[in-house]
């Protein structure tokens, strides 16, 4: 009984310290969003399941909206770069992707065409905010899709992370 307890209250933890991580990413990417700051976050569930040009700089620190609102600040060296997020942790800054080979529509610049490249080479969900127009979007399986609602950009979040 005692190791199922201590068990129980391990995944409430995790659940909790997964919940903290999509309410900061939230934060970031609605703050990020106002501002039209652009971002792009990789959600890897398997490292090795990734095609990566580069990695960038190694963080392997808790996800903060801080944090991500300081990478991507438009003065740092890593904002222009991805994020490589697994679980409750950014493990990368500054990571180049593989690029589309599709031919885009106009309105899709570079941040766009690296989400839909590694959404077109791994089973990733990438998540965009796009500097231009302030739109978030999530690119997963060769399709992106953008999200007017918090709520819905909530709740896709919690799928990734929490599952």
């Amino acid at each position: 009984l005692k190791n199922a307890i201590f068990s129980f209250k391990q995944s409430e933890r995790n659940l909790s310290k997964k919940q903290k991580s999509v309410d900061e990413i939230v934060k970031a990417v609605s703050y990020m969003s106002e501002k039209h700051t652009g971002a792009l976050i990789v959600f890897a569930d398997d490292m090795e399941d990734i095609t990566i040009e580069r990695f960038g700089t190694k963080v392997d620190a808790v996800i903060s909206s801080e944090l991500l609102l300081t990478v991507f600040f438009n003065k740092t060296p890593l904002h222009d770069g991805a994020v490589i997020i697994s679980g409750d942790r950014i493990l990368y800054a500054g990571a180049i992707l593989p690029l589309s080979q599709d031919q885009l529509q106009w309105k899709y610049g570079t941040r766009h065409r690296a989400a839909l490249g590694m959404s077109e080479q791994s089973d990733t969900v990438i998540l965009v905010v796009s500097e231009e127009t302030g739109d978030i979007s999530f690119a997963e399986k060769g399709n992106i899709k953008k999200y007017d609602d918090l709520k819905k950009i909530k709740n896709k979040l919690e799928k990734i992370l929490i599952k």
